[in-house]
C-alpha cells in the first residue's frame, strides 16, 4: 500500500466501502519517558521570552589545604573553569489532514480517530531524542531522522561524551569513561565498569570526587536484561551454585531499560547496538551526569483548522525542547562488542 500523508477515502478506499469490518487495535510506541527522562540532571521548563539557548559551565578548585611554615604567607587557592556546552532549542511539530467525507461519512470512525491521534508523537520524539545521546555517545554527531546534523559533543566542542582519552582543563592527565575492553554485561564486567567509573572520577586538577554511579542503563536484549536482573535481585552470588554465599551487588543500583537505545537515527532497530548497556550517576546536582533537558514548548495539540477552499480538517501537536551534555563524568559506557 502507498503511503499517505492524509485520511480521505481516496487513499483509503475501504473507509468508504459497506463492508462490515472488525479493526484491529493500533499498534502503540512505548516510549518510557518518565524512565529516560530520570537520566537527565537539568529537567526544567524554559520560561516564555527567555530566549532560545541555554549555557551550562562548571567550574573548579583545588581540594586541598597547603603547609604553611611559621612567618610565611598562606598560599593561594587555584580555580579554573570546566566545560561550557549550550543547548539549543528544537521545535518539533506533526500535523493530520482529514477530508470532509472522511470525516462525516466514513464507515468505521475508529480507523480515522486512530490515525489522526497525535498526542504521542511528540514524548515518543523527546524519549527517543534523549535516548539517542546513549545510543550515539560514542561519536561527536550524528544525522537525525530529519536530515539534520545533531552535535552530541560535551564541552569543549570536540570529544564524544564516551571516550578513551577525555581531557581535563587543569590537568595534563587524559582518562577513560569506555569500560575496559567493552565487554558485554556480567558480574565481572560490572566490577570493571565500577573501577573504570573510580579512575573516571577526577575534578579538573585530576583530584578524585565523588561522584553518585547508581544505575545501570541498557537495550532491552533478553539476556543483557537477565544478566542485570540475576546480578541485582539474586540473594546469592549468581555465578557460584554455592547458596550460601552472598551476592553482593543485591538491590545495589537500579536498572533502566532504554527501549530505543539499539536504534539508528529512524527509530529503526540496530542490531550493532543491542548489547549496549553503561554504568551511569542519575541524579540532580555536582554528584551526577551532566545530560541535561530543557523544555521551551510542553508537548500539547493545537487548535483544528478547517480550510475554508475545501474543507480539509487540519490537526497539530508541537513541542520544543534542547539537550547537552557538559563533561564526561558520571556515565561509563560498553558497547558489548569485546573490542
Amino acid at each position: 500500500m502507498p503511503i499517505s500523508t492524509s485520511l480521505d477515502h481516496l487513499s483509503f478506499t475501504e473507509l468508504a466501502d459497506t463492508t462490515n469490518r472488525i479493526v484491529q487495535d493500533q499498534y502503540t510506541v512505548d516510549s518510557n519517558l518518565n524512565e529516560v527522562r530520570s537520566l537527565c540532571n537539568f529537567d526544567e521548563k524554559i520560561p516564555e521570552k527567555s530566549g532560545t539557548q541555554r549555557t551550562f559551565t562548571s567550574y573548579a578548585h583545588d581540594s586541598y589545604g597547603k603547609r604553611m611554615p611559621e612567618g610565611a604567607d598562606a598560599q593561594l587557592a587555584q580555580f579554573v573553569q570546566g566545560k561550557s556546552k549550550t543547548m539549543y532549542m528544537v521545535r518539533y511539530g506533526t500535523n493530520a489532514t482529514v477530508s470532509y467525507i472522511a470525516e462525516h461519512f466514513s464507515n468505521v470512525s475508529t480507523i480515522k480517530n486512530d490515525l489522526t491521534n497525535l498526542k504521542g508523537y511528540m514524548p515518543n520524539r523527546m524519549a527517543l531524542d534523549i535516548t539517542h545521546r546513549f545510543s550515539f555517545c560514542t561519536a561527536t554527531s550524528y544525522t537525525d531522522m530529519d536530515g539534520e546534523t545533531v552535535d552530541t559533543t560535551i564541552g569543549g566542542g570536540t570529544l564524544a561524551w564516551v571516550y578513551a582519552t577525555q581531557t581535563l582543563n587543569g590537568s595534563s592527565i587524559t582518562l577513560s569513561n569506555v569500560i575496559t575492553s567493552n565487554p558485554r554485561f556480567s558480574k565481572g564486567a560490572f566490577e570493571v565498569a565500577k573501577n573504570v567509573a573510580k579512575a573516571a572520577s577526577l575534578d579538573e586538577f585530576g583530584v578524585p570526587i565523588e561522584i553518585d554511579f547508581n544505575t545501570v542503563y541498557s537495550a532491552n536484549e533478553a539476556t543483557t536484561v537477565d544478566s542485570i536482573l540475576s546480578l541485582l535481585r539474586s540473594t546469592a552470588d549468581p555465578t557460584t551454585n554455592n547458596a550460601g554465599v552472598v551476592n553482593n551487588y543485591k538491590g545495589q543500583f537500579r536498572h533502566v531499560i532504554l527501549k530505543k537505545l539499539d536504534t539508528d537515527a529512524q527509530g529503526a532497530y540496530d542490531t550493532t547496538k543491542q548489547y549496549y548497556w553503561g554504568y551511569y550517576a542519575a541524579g540532580k546536582g555536582s554528584k551526577y551526569a551532566t545530560l541535561n533537558l530543557g523544555v521551551w514548548e510542553t508537548p500539547h495539540g493545537v487548535a483544528e483548522d478547517v480550510n475554508i477552499q475545501n474543507d480539509e480538517k487540519t490537526l497539530g501537536s508541537r513541542a520544543a525542547w534542547g539537550l547537552c551534555v557538559v563533561d564526561h563524568r558520571g556515565n561509563v559506557h560498553s558497547t558489548g562488542t569485546g573490542a
